[in-house]
């Protein structure tokens, strides 16, 4: 092997975290980072994996995965649109009362709904299960987005469709956990998993206030010493 090369990976590459203990993580193009705690601001991220050590929260970017398989159905609705847009611009400039590409062009519409509702998603979580890590190892070459220390981690939150997590500093990051279309059932069961990790990485020692909010009642699922 070339030496140049062998001295490039090993220096590109991330030493997994000496001496802690991989208690699982969640990867699902139905996760992503928010850029606030206002969901209509949007996603930084979509396409996300949240990892959990004794020690650390590590955040992994899929972004890349979610956007290729995504983009046949963006295509495919954005050519109906253009295409709807010119017949439209058409009919208004000559006047003709006849539009015979139309049903063509409205049989676009079944087809981008098949995309985006369904084989999009599927193709996403597919891919994305098949990155998802499983050992601290395995996380060496994922694109990390964010390592947060537990011991600088005051508080979390969970409201539905969004996991806010408060830092000791006053800093917040907030994380968006809806579905949609064919993966509703599937993100349901991987949003347990990852509440159930969430718990179990907040009540170790020293414990991490974890609130569970819902229909207006908050659970209180780990009690560590609150930020004032």
């Amino acid at each position: 092997m070339d030496l140049h090369f062998s001295k490039h990976i090993l220096e590109r590459r991330k030493p997994p975290p000496m001496g802690e203990t991989f208690l699982g993580g969640v990867a699902s193009p139905y996760i992503g980072r928010l850029a606030n705690d206002a969901l209509r601001d949007g996603f930084t991220t979509r396409g996300y994996g949240l990892y959990f050590t004794d020690s650390h929260l590590i955040g992994v970017s899929y972004k890349k995965i979610t956007s290729r398989t995504f983009r046949p159905a963006y295509v495919i609705s954005l050519i109906w649109i253009v295409c709807l847009v010119s017949l439209v611009a058409y009919a208004v400039l000559t006047g003709a009362q006849q539009l015979y590409p139309l049903p063509a062009v409205m049989g676009l519409v079944p087809v981008a709904l098949a995309f985006l509702v369904y084989l999009s998603p599927r193709q996403a979580t597919n891919r994305t299960r098949r990155q998802e890590a499983t050992s601290i190892n395995d996380l060496v070459d994922q694109p990390q987005d964010l390592v947060l220390e537990r011991s600088n981690i005051s508080q979390v939150t969970y409201q539905f469709p969004m996991i806010s997590i408060l830092m000791k500093s006053g800093e917040w990051y907030y994380f968006g956990v809806g579905s949609w279309g064919s993966g509703y059932g599937h993100s349901r069961k991987r949003l347990t998993v990852l509440l159930s990790l969430f718990q179990r990485f907040c009540s170790q020692s020293p414990p991490i206030s974890m609130f569970d909010r819902r229909r207006n009642q908050v659970e209180i699922l780990s009690k560590g010493e609150i930020a004032s």
